[in-house]
Order: structure tokens, then C-alpha cells, then sequence
């Protein structure tokens, strides 16, 4: 969730077409492993922090119990996805940005 938010209102600040979720090879590509290595390695942080039936981490047992592993994915995912492509620059490519106007005024 954090990346689609960061994506569409942060770093292409809603710049692309609704037809592009239904390109296989669009901007939002089947798989992207740098999302998806933001993922693994997001739950993997979230772990000390949890408080469940089953589990208690170590910072959550510090905390009293308070169970913020969510706070942390959140913020730790949001930023790093953030960073990651503002550093790689990852950019709608110009043809979809140039058929967006096109694609409006044909679905009118």
C-alpha cells in the first residue's frame, strides 16, 4: 500500500492514465523487485516490533506490550521505496503522457 500511495500522489503526483493498470508491459509491470525486495525486507524489520498471540518481540516487550510493527513498516517502506526511485528516476514513459489527453477525449 505505502508504494502505490507514495507512486501516485508523491512521485508521479497523478500523471498517468487509468488504461496503463491494464497494460502487461505499462508502468505498473507485472512484478517489480524492487518492490518487492522493499516487501521481504519490510516484514523482516516489522518482526522486534510485533505483539501478536504468538510472538512478542523484544522492542515491543520494552514498549510494554505496545505493538507498532506497522508504524515502522509503513514509514520504513514508504521512504526507502521514495528514495529508491526518486534515486533511479523512474519515469512514466513520454508516450503514455502524450496519449493521456488522447485517451480523455476519446472515452468523451
Amino acid at each position: 500500500m505505502p508504494k502505490t500511495l507514495i507512486d501516485f500522489f508523491v512521485l508521479k503526483r497523478n500523471t498517468y492514465h487509468h488504461s496503463e493498470y491494464e497494460k502487461k508491459d505499462g508502468i505498473f509491470r507485472p512484478f517489480n523487485k524492487v518492490t518487492l525486495s522493499i516487501y521481504l525486507v519490510k516484514i523482516l524489520i516489522q518482526i522486534p516490533f510485533l505483539n501478536t498471540d504468538l510472538y512478542v518481540g523484544p522492542i515491543a516487550t520494552m514498549l510494554n506490550g505496545v505493538d507498532i510493527a506497522w508504524i515502522v513498516g509503513l514509514l520504513f517502506s514508504s521512504v526507502v521505496y521514495y528514495t529508491i526511485t526518486k534515486m533511479n528516476s523512474i519515469k512514466i514513459p513520454s508516450e503514455s503522457n502524450a496519449t493521456i489527453k488522447e485517451l480523455d477525449t476519446s472515452i468523451d
